[in-house]
């Protein structure tokens, strides 16, 4: 029996250590390295958006938005804003919560809006930007 201080002196002791090395640990290492990788493409990828809900009015396909009064400030022209399945722009926007879409192909009435008021990428975060 070789002790641990002891140097290897041929080829099958080293072949004897490496054997010992369980193939699940090799397992579990490429599960981790898979996850670690798919988590960075994710946040390469991906965009999170924070979101401002409210309503719209429309009419003759320009939507007239409006919004709580604490996220007023926080709507600008040139936002993007969601109607059903509809994308459009904020193109008009006053100091008291009205909002005016830009042409949006809908039915004349009242839907629930979201306008996105930022994107933010998550690699972001990582990259301390």
């Amino acid at each position: 029996m070789r002790r641990e201080n002891q140097n290897i002196s041929n080829p099958d002791e080293l072949n004897k250590i490496l054997q010992k090395t369980n193939p699940i640990v090799w397992v579990i290492l490429g599960i981790v390295l898979l996850v670690l990788v798919s988590l960075c493409v994710w946040a390469i990828l991906t965009t999170l958006e924070v979101k401002v809900h409210g309503t719209a009015n429309v009419t003759s396909q320009v939507a007239s938005i409006q919004v709580n009064e604490e996220d007023v400030s926080k709507v600008k022209a040139g936002n993007k804003i969601y109607i059903s399945d509809k994308e459009g722009v904020i193109a008009s926007a006053d100091n008291d919560g009205h909002f005016t879409s830009s042409v949006i192909q809908l039915a004349d009435g009242e839907y629930d809006v979201y306008i996105v008021e930022k994107e933010i990428r998550p690699i972001a975060f990582l990259m301390g930007n």
